[in-house]
């Protein structure tokens, strides 16, 4: 065989490998790419497909909640101190407001649907500053903070009989300035407590319930039912 006879054969052999190594990486290719099968499809020789896979993350265990949390997530209702509310009334008065240092008196008195009220705070106004507690009478009372905590006395100050009159109360005397009255060499001009406020802090529940009227006053009528008259020995309300 001649050189070149023998380097044409050589380059026809190449040329032969490449084509075929093409054709089988393309046909690798087109039966690498087989389909999805749809829904309720089999894989033959003819049409191949492959079945779809799914992957399942199982859920993360839940994290137990302490009771703190579980407790937030609740309606917490009235979880804090009652303040302003209408279990109790609160009075101050003036004993001597030009004494040196002046004298003052604070009176809490149990209006609450409730029950006993065991400890509450008052907290003096801004521009009032308390110097020290006195005297009292229904429980104690501490100076704590510059505000007054009391306790009342055994179960704690009573509740009402109806929510239409004052219970039990507690009278606490006390001395404060940064609130005494002024004089212009004509008159006194006095200064209310103005920006106090008092906060029941703990109660204990009655087992029975208070009502909004005394059966003999006709303070808070009930209302009349269905085809009820009013009559003074059993009156009722329409409105």
């Amino acid at each position: 065989m001649r050189l070149r006879q023998a380097l044409a054969l050589v380059v026809f052999v190449a040329l032969c490998g490449g084509v075929g190594a093409s054709a089988s990486t393309s046909g690798n290719s087109a039966i690498g790419a087989v389909p999805v099968c749809k829904a309720g499809q089999k894989s033959t020789a003819k049409k191949p497909c492959k079945k779809a896979t799914t992957t399942t993350v199982a859920p993360s265990a839940a994290k137990a909640l302490t009771q703190d949390e579980l407790a937030a997530l609740a309606d917490p209702g009235d979880t804090g101190g009652r303040v302003n509310a209408t279990d109790a009334v609160t009075i101050i008065r003036f004993l001597d407001p030009t004494g040196h240092p002046p004298k003052y008196q604070l009176e809490i008195e149990n209006t609450s649907g409730i029950g006993y009220i065991n400890t509450f705070n008052w907290v003096p106004p801004a521009n009032m500053t308390i110097t020290a507690i006195t005297s009292t009478e229904g429980g104690r009372c501490a100076l704590v903070s510059g505000h007054i905590t009391c306790r009342g006395g055994q179960k704690g100050i009573s509740p009402p009989k109806c929510t239409c009159l004052a219970g039990g109360s507690m009278l606490v005397n006390f001395t404060a300035t940064g609130n005494e009255p002024t004089f212009n060499g004509q008159y006194w001009t006095y200064y209310g407590i103005v920006g106090s406020y008092t906060q029941i802090t703990s109660m204990t529940p009655v087992p029975y319930h208070i009502p909004s009227f005394l059966p003999t006053t006709t303070a808070d009528l009930p209302l009349c039912k269905k085809g009820q008259t009013s009559t003074p020995s059993n009156p009722c309300s329409t409105i």
